[in-house]
């Protein structure tokens, strides 16, 4: 039941924090931290739930937002963000393991959205978007580093995770 509540629960998280926390971008944007909690779930839960955590918990927000024509894009690319950072970072995770992690993970959110909107609107026109799905990927990273060294140093939080799966 823990691994159900726990799964639920990251899916709000990404729902929640894609929608609504989100960083601007000087004048280009900004980056919303939903994949941050990708990359928390693929630390805290296994690499087989925090997949379908991933995926449906960004794809819910594509959906809550009116993004309609993004959803499957979205679910495929955020299924293999997660498939990658839970099988690099799950067991062993240290920093290197998960800096490695997030430049690859940043590179399948920039490609993946590059191939889906070339095929949308054209190459010329996706290469626009290229550089801002590689900082969303770079700063949700940096963010899940902090979230999954408090995981690691704070006694509760420690815990949560190891009682999981006991």
């Amino acid at each position: 039941m823990k691994k159900i509540v726990a799964s639920a629960l990251f899916v709000a998280l990404i729902v929640v924090t894609t929608i609504f926390v989100k960083i601007p971008l000087a004048t280009f944007g900004y980056v919303h931290l939903g994949d941050a909690f990708i990359f928390l779930a693929c630390f805290v839960l296994k690499p087989k739930h925090s997949i379908v955590v991933g995926a449906l918990g960004s794809a819910l927000a594509d959906l809550c937002l009116g993004y309609f024509i993004y959803i499957p894009a979205t679910f495929v690319v955020k299924a293999l963000v997660a498939l990658v950072f839970a099988i690099v970072v799950y067991n062993k995770s240290t920093l290197l393991r998960q800096i490695i992690s997030v430049v690859i993970c940043s590179a399948i959110i920039g490609g993946g959205y590059f191939v889906f909107e070339a095929c949308l609107y054209g190459v010329t026109a996706s290469i626009v978007n290229v550089p801002f799905n590689l900082m969303q990927g770079a700063v949700c990273g940096v963010v899940a580093m902090l979230l999954i060294k408090s995981f690691t140093s704070i006694p509760p939080l420690k815990s949560f995770k190891d009682s999981l799966y006991s």
